[in-house]
């Protein structure tokens, strides 16, 4: 009877370990996942957007400058 008794507190005592373990892994796979979330997000505003930013601005320019020369010519 003492073995069982004994026996039924480890195995409580594992399970009320085990809870704690899942709460931690699962708050660091929060904490790893936010922490990712703002690093991609701060590497794509610093360098992507400014680029396509860039990218944009310049075709915009040069298909101006193409469609005012094509205009230009037929007129003339």
């Amino acid at each position: 009877m003492l073995n069982f008794l004994i026996l039924g507190l480890l195995v409580m005592g594992l399970v009320a370990i085990s809870g704690c373990a899942d709460k931690t892994v699962e708050k660091t796979v929060n904490e790893t996942t936010t922490a990712v979330n703002e690093t991609t997000t701060t590497t794509v505003n610093e360098t992507v957007v400014p680029i396509v930013n860039e990218t944009t601005t310049t075709t915009v320019n040069e298909t101006t400058e193409v469609v005012n020369k094509t205009l230009n010519e037929t007129n003339t």
